[in-house]
C-alpha cells in the first residue's frame, strides 16, 4: 500500500504543478502587462512632477510613493549598473522590465525615464510585511500538500481495510471453507466486488455440494443394477431350460436398459447445467403447440386432460392465443418430465394447461395426489432428490426429471414454480417470459 500511496501522491503533485506552471505560462505575460500599466500610471504622474518641479521633486515624489508601498526606489546609471541583457529587455518592453529571482524581495523593476535615466524599484526586505507574506505563502503550500497527503492516506487506509477483509474471505475459500463471506456495507465494499465474490462463493458451494451429492447418488444408482446383473450371471447354469434362460436374459436386458437410461439422464443434466445444450428458441403460438403435445400422455396410468381455456392474448389483438419464444424440443422434454412426475403421484387425474401472469406465461401440470410439502419444494429440484427416499426406479425414477426441468427453465430465463393444485395435489409450472417487442431470448 505504501507504493500505491507514493505513486498516487507523486502523480497528484505532478498534475498540480503542471497545471500551475501552465497557468503561469499562459497568463504570466498578461500579469506583466497589467503591472506595467499600473507602473506607467504612477510614472506618468511622476513625469508631470518632473516637468513642473524638476528632478529633485520628482525623486522625492517617487520615494514617498515607494515608502507607502514598502519598496525601495533609486535612480541608476544604465552604463554602470545594467547589463546588456537588461538594457535589451527594457527596449523590448517599452521601457519597463520586471525580473523574478525567487522570493518577493528578490524581485525588482526597471523603468527608463529618459535615455540616461533609469529607475530601480525593489521590495524593501527590511519590512516585516514581506516576510509575513512569504511565510503565509509557504504555510499555504505546506498545508495544501499536507491535506492532499492526509486525504490520500485516509482513502488508501480505508481501501486497504476493505481489501484485507476481502483477502481473508478469499483465503478461507482457498482452504475449502465456503462459510466465509466478504462483508457487505457502504464502508466495507470495494465497489460491486464483494457482492460478486459472495455470489461466486455461493455458486461454488452449490457446485461442490451438487458434485458430492451427484457422486454419491451415481454410485448408489449404479450399484443396484450392477448387483442384479452380477447375481443373475452367477445364477446362470448350463442345465437351465430355454425358458428359464430367456427370463434371466430378459431381466438382465432390463437392467442394461436402466443403466443406459441413467447414463442418458446424467449426460443430459450435465449438458443443461454447463450450458452446452443446443438452444434454438423460436416464436411459438402456445395453444397450437400444446395441442400437439398430447401424445406425451401415452403410457400414463392416470387420466390426463389439456385445459387450454380461453386465454386473453396480450401480444396482438389480431391473433389468437398467446405467443411465447422458446425451444420447442427442450420445453417438450420438460413437459414430458412434469407429466411423468405427476403420473407417479396422481390418484386419478392430471391436468395440463397454461396461464398468463403479468409478463410471463406458466405452462403447468397438476394432479390430485398428496401434494408436495412447502419445505421440500426447493429440495426436490436438486439432482437425485426424491420426495420419498424409499422409492425405487419403478416408482420414483432417478430424481433427475425436475432438475432437468429447472435447467431448461433457466435457459429460457424462467423458473420452476411449485404450488398447491386446486385438484388437491401439486401444481408444477414452467414460468417463461412472454414474447414482447422489447424482449427476446436471442442475445
Amino acid at each position: 500500500m505504501a507504493r500505491i500511496f507514493f505513486t498516487l501522491y507523486a502523480g497528484i503533485i505532478a498534475a498540480v504543478l503542471l497545471f500551475w506552471n501552465s497557468v503561469i505560462y499562459l497568463y504570466g505575460e498578461r500579469d506583466m502587462i497589467e503591472s506595467q500599466r499600473i507602473l506607467q500610471g504612477y510614472t506618468a504622474l511622476s513625469g508631470m512632477i518632473y516637468e513642473l518641479e524638476g528632478r529633485e521633486a520628482w525623486l522625492k515624489a517617487l520615494k514617498t510613493a515607494a515608502d507607502i508601498n514598502l519598496m525601495i526606489i533609486e535612480p541608476v546609471d544604465p552604463a554602470q549598473h545594467l547589463s546588456a541583457q537588461e538594457m535589451t529587455l527594457l527596449k523590448q518592453h517599452g521601457g519597463y522590465f520586471r525580473a523574478q529571482l525567487g522570493t518577493p524581495w528578490d524581485e525588482y523593476f526597471l523603468y527608463e525615464k529618459a535615455p540616461n535615466e533609469v529607475v530601480w524599484v525593489q521590495y524593501d526586505s527590511s519590512k516585516e510585511y514581506w516576510h509575513q507574506s512569504e511565510f503565509v505563502m509557504q504555510v499555504f503550500k505546506l498545508g495544501f500538500f499536507s491535506i492532499i497527503a492526509l486525504a490520500l492516506a485516509l482513502w488508501i487506509w480505508s481501501f486497504h481495510r476493505k481489501l484485507s477483509r476481502l483477502e481473508q474471505a478469499a483465503l478461507q475459500l482457498s482452504r475449502g471453507e465456503f462459510s466465509g463471506r466478504a462483508p457487505i456495507g457502504f464502508f466495507q465494499e470495494v465497489g460491486g466486488l464483494n457482492k460478486a465474490f459472495n455470489h461466486m462463493v455461493e455458486r461454488l458451494e452449490q457446485l461442490v455440494s451438487s458434485h458430492k451429492r451427484l457422486t454419491n447418488a451415481v454410485a448408489h444408482e449404479l450399484r443396484t443394477p450392477i448387483f442384479r446383473l452380477r447375481c443373475q450371471l452367477e445364477l446362470l447354469l448350463p442345465e437351465m431350460s430355454r425358458q428359464e434362460l430367456d427370463e434371466y436374459i430378459h431381466s438382465m436386458d432390463e437392467d442394461l436398459v436402466e443403466l443406459d437410461t441413467l447414463v442418458d439422464e446424467l449426460l443430459s443434466y450435465a449438458r443443461m447445467e454447463s450450458g452446452r445444450e443446443n438452444f434454438s428458441p423460436s416464436q411459438t403460438q402456445l395453444d397450437s403447440w400444446l395441442n400437439q403435445q398430447q401424445d406425451l400422455t401415452r403410457g400414463c396410468q392416470h387420466s390426463v386432460s389439456f385445459d387450454l381455456g380461453d386465454q386473453a392474448n396480450v401480444n396482438s389483438p389480431n391473433s389468437k392465443g398467446v405467443n411465447a419464444e422458446f425451444d420447442s424440443n427442450l420445453i417438450r422434454r420438460a413437459l414430458s418430465n412434469l407429466i411423468r412426475n405427476a403420473d407417479v403421484y396422481a390418484e386419478t387425474e392430471i391436468v395440463v394447461g397454461y396461464e398468463v401472469k403479468g409478463d410471463s406465461v406458466l405452462i403447468y401440470v397438476e394432479d390430485d395426489g398428496s401434494g408436495i410439502p412447502e419445505q421440500d419444494r426447493e429440495r426436490i429440484l436438486q439432482p437425485f432428490e426424491r420426495l420419498d427416499v424409499s422409492r425405487n426406479r419403478s416408482s420414483g425414477g432417478y430424481g433427475l426429471g425436475l432438475s432437468i426441468c429447472r435447467e431448461i427453465a433457466h435457459l429460457h430465463k424462467g423458473q420452476i414454480v411449485i404450488s398447491d393444485s386446486q385438484l388437491g395435489g401439486a401444481r408444477i409450472a414452467l414460468e417463461l417470459p412472454l414474447l414482447t417487442p422489447n424482449r427476446s431470448l436471442h442475445l
